[in-house]
């Protein structure tokens, strides 16, 4: 596995971490009372946040992968290695 590839596996590990945990938090806080459950609630809150903000990574790197897949094909077409059929 190359450098980037662990790069991308650890942010989106970091990612699912995040909305697991928000999730737990979120049901504890339904759960609780009082200012208990206001804690609980502003850490799921927080968590969420840092989803999002991985999430942007991801989306990021999925679009450049994207990206580089297009042009890879188009340059396999070009080359006329790769015929496709319409």
């Amino acid at each position: 596995m190359s450098g980037d590839e662990e790069i991308q596996q650890a942010i989106m590990r970091f990612q699912r971490n995040e909305i697991t945990e928000h999730i737990v938090y979120k049901r504890l806080a339904e759960r609780a009372k009082g200012r208990n459950a206001e804690v609980l609630k502003s850490i799921s809150d927080d968590e969420l946040r840092y989803y999002n903000e991985w999430k942007m990574f991801t989306d990021m790197l999925l679009i450049s992968l994207g990206i580089a897949a297009i042009s890879f094909l188009i340059g396999w077409l070009a080359r006329g290695v790769l015929q496709i059929e319409i």
